[in-house]
């Protein structure tokens, strides 16, 4: 089992439906691969998304994500391999990444700054794992019936 970490830029901002509809999609899609994870948008371009799952099907879906033309600057983060799952009951789980959130994150000040989430990301992926964590621990697990934003 594998967990892979990217980032990527949207094409343009997403409106909540828009995204609603991306996260309802995600969440049945990965049930069906038995894919879990965890999605971060910064509300302006900026995705973060953790996948885990069996090797070759978290490959195959990040060969499509990254072919996907409603994003560019697909870049993996850091990729692993692992044993257990850290978000087995998240089909999909979606935290907003707020720039008041990234600020408090111990080492990730600098990325509240204005376009620094994505530069800051590339050129220092192990801060990845940090904003990952942080986001997780703020709220409890979600189920595959949550499907709001």
């Amino acid at each position: 089992m594998i967990e892979l970490i990217y980032i990527s830029r949207a094409n343009a901002p997403l409106s909540e439906q828009a995204l609603s509809d991306l996260l309802r999609t995600c969440r049945r899609n990965n049930s069906k691969l038995n894919i879990t994870g965890l999605l971060l948008y910064d509300g302006g371009n900026t995705f973060i998304q953790l996948l885990e799952g069996e090797d070759l099907v978290v490959d195959d879906l990040y060969r499509k994500i990254a072919s996907d033309n409603a994003h560019t600057d697909v870049h993996v983060l850091s990729q692993s391999t692992i044993t257990t799952r850290h978000f087995s009951k998240w089909r999909m789980g979606f935290r907003a990444m707020t720039k008041h959130a990234l600020h408090s994150i111990t080492g990730c000040n600098a990325l509240s700054e204005d376009d620094c989430v994505f530069k800051t990301l590339r050129q220092k992926p192990e801060l990845a794992r940090l904003v990952i964590n942080y986001f997780k621990s703020k709220a409890p697990e979600e189920t595959e019936n949550q499907q709001g934003v």
